[in-house]
């Protein structure tokens, strides 16, 4: 019997971005310091305030949004490599465009959900502080008179939105860059990986990275609650646990890939995210705790004004996680789909051989 070839079906692939480490760990900083300005602006509390000083313009008007590869030939076995054929110049720009607009739709998915969910918790926050102000010029005997820089119809819908889609497109411009220098290393070591797996996976290591760990030691809290004392205190915290947190996971999956031809995936997944269990533990421990929810307003013996409600404060901590489970799902789930737009446009691999008979 003679030996004959058989060619096999063409498959669509994604092609990889030729990045070098140095221009793709230039690359990482940049975007990473300023996705960390829009987090710390938008993200968390009142950073724009402890920048600006006396001057809380943006911080007001953003102010619920931060509440908030080969063939076989001869019997050599040669893959067919998922990298494709495609302009690699280009990839770089499709990715970041991909992650502007998942950020952009995710954005305004989460201001929908914060809109409905959030509000009525910081309209109620308001509302005590508004009770509370009332209590303590009871006690003092002096009136607080605020000047209102923004409306609340104002700050609830244009500034809510504008603060969570501007979040939102940083954090999808992070998302992408990261992909990109995680692709070019992964689509070429494993060409046979689909990268909208690795687009998942990322997906998941950034949502506990950025979110996830920074959200369990310093939750969010809604308005009256913090004293003003501690605001660039707590938003400086908050910044440094976001930043130690992100690039401990970026080391913590280096490690796990530098392990994973001598121990093997499994066992180089739970070392390193053990090391970055560990790493986020002393950084946590080593930060300043901030226990500042309002007891009740005492006038000697007399309680006067009542203490912030426990119940506001949970229920805004708990829409306020949904929140960001909401925005990282959609993100992650639209740049998936816009990837799988990619691989069905982009031009077929070169067929794999096989052999057939001897």
């Amino acid at each position: 019997m003679t030996a004959s070839t058989v060619t096999a079906p063409r498959t669509r692939a994604l092609a990889v971005p030729d990045v070098s480490a140095a221009s793709a760990a230039l690359w990482l900083t940049a975007t990473v310091l300023v996705a960390a300005l829009a987090y710390y602006f938008l993200g968390y509390d009142q950073g724009a305030v402890s920048v600006f000083g006396s001057d809380t313009h943006v911080h007001e008007f953003v102010h619920d949004a931060a509440c908030a590869p080969t063939a076989s030939v001869g019997g050599r076995e040669v893959r067919e490599s998922r990298l494709g054929a495609g302009d690699n110049s280009t990839m770089e720009r499709k990715f970041t465009g991909a992650g502007v607009l998942a950020g952009l739709i995710a954005g305004l998915v989460a201001f929908v959900y914060a809109r409905i969910f959030i509000e009525p918790q910081v309209a109620a926050a308001i509302e005590y502080e508004d009770e509370r102000s009332h209590a303590e010029s009871l006690v003092t005997g002096q009136h607080a008179h605020e000047h209102e820089i923004y409306t609340r119809t104002v700050q609830e819908n244009i500034g809510a939105g504008v603060g969570t889609v501007v979040f939102a497109v940083a954090m999808g411009a992070l998302f992408a860059v990261a992909f990109t220098v995680l692709w070019a290393y992964i689509g070429r070591r494993w060409p046979s990986a689909d990268p909208r797996i690795v687009a998942v996976a990322l997906g998941a290591v950034s949502f506990v990275a950025v979110v996830g760990v920074p959200f369990f030691v310093y939750p969010p809290n809604p308005p009256a609650v913090g004293e003003e004392d501690t605001i660039g205190a707590r938003s400086g915290a908050y910044l440094t646990l976001t930043l130690v947190s992100l690039g401990l996971m970026i080391a913590a999956v280096v490690l796990g890939f530098r392990l994973a031809g001598r121990i093997g995936g499994l066992w180089s997944g739970v070392v390193a995210a053990a090391a970055y269990l560990v790493g986020v533990t002393i950084t946590a421990s080593l930060l300043p705790e901030f226990k500042e929810i309002p007891g009740p307003v005492m006038n000697g013996d007399t309680i006067v004004g009542a203490g912030f409600p426990g119940q506001v404060v949970a229920d805004f901590r708990v829409y306020a996680i949904a929140d960001q489970v909401l925005l990282w799902t959609v993100l992650t789930v639209v740049f998936v789909a816009l990837l799988g737009v990619m691989m069905r446009r982009s031009k077929p691999a070169e067929p794999a051989l096989e052999v057939v008979g001897a």
